[in-house]
């Protein structure tokens, strides 16, 4: 089986600067009192047992009696950057979204949700939003970009996402392929946004070797 590299992304230095602190989250989850905590961990549980973990990596290779070989293997992205606008208010959604990427084992950005596993959230403006996807487009487009909030205010991170060929996702409403009854109302999931939207398949064909 040939090596196909795959290297998590390195955030950049400055990034540190413009960090929430822990201190932030720790209110805010203390805010949502035992009710919210218990809601939130029900999602949480829910996401997971519904998605459930997948490899860090998996590896395959098949010949083919027409005389080929297919080697392949499929990782988790390097990154995913979920940029929220700073009026979103659907935590549903952004954990419905974060979940799979959490499960994929892609490391996720910008995002942080203590009970999630998920660590490292900063706010930035718009320009330090291009800037950051700038930075890392050069060292790897393999990773992906999910928008969150108003069209108005997302549609230029979505812009600068695809100029740069990078996979990205937006989402401001609830999927319509779903729906949930009195006892799960707080949960959201999203149908065509699985573990397997954050991870990368790479192939390779090659001629078997003669006999």
């Amino acid at each position: 089986m040939p090596d196909f590299p795959n290297r998590p992304a390195r955030l950049p230095d400055w990034l540190e600067e413009r960090a929430v602190a822990d201190a932030v989250f720790e209110n805010a989850y203390e805010s949502l009192g035992a009710e919210g905590r218990a809601r939130f961990k029900h999602a949480l549980a829910t996401l997971h047992a519904f998605w459930g973990e997948r490899d860090e990596s998996r590896r395959e290779s098949r010949d083919f009696r027409q005389g080929f070989r297919v080697d392949g293997e499929d990782t988790p992205a390097p990154y995913a950057l979920f940029f929220c606008d700073a009026e979103y208010d659907r935590p549903e959604l952004l954990l419905a979204a974060l979940m799979p990427a959490v499960l994929a084992g892609c490391p996720p950005l910008l995002a942080a949700l203590e009970l999630a596993g998920v660590e490292g959230a900063f706010r930035l403006s718009p320009l330090e939003a291009a800037k950051l996807l700038d930075e890392l487009g050069e060292t790897s487009k393999r990773g992906r970009v999910v928008v969150l909030g108003r069209p108005s205010v997302t549609d230029v991170l979505i812009l600068d996402a695809t100029r740069r060929n990078i996979p990205c996702r937006e989402l401001f409403a609830d999927s319509t392929d779903f729906t949930a009854d009195a006892a799960h109302e707080h949960i959201r999931i999203l149908p065509d946004l699985g573990p397997e939207w954050f991870r990368n398949r790479r192939l390779r064909l090659s001629t078997l070797p003669e006999e």
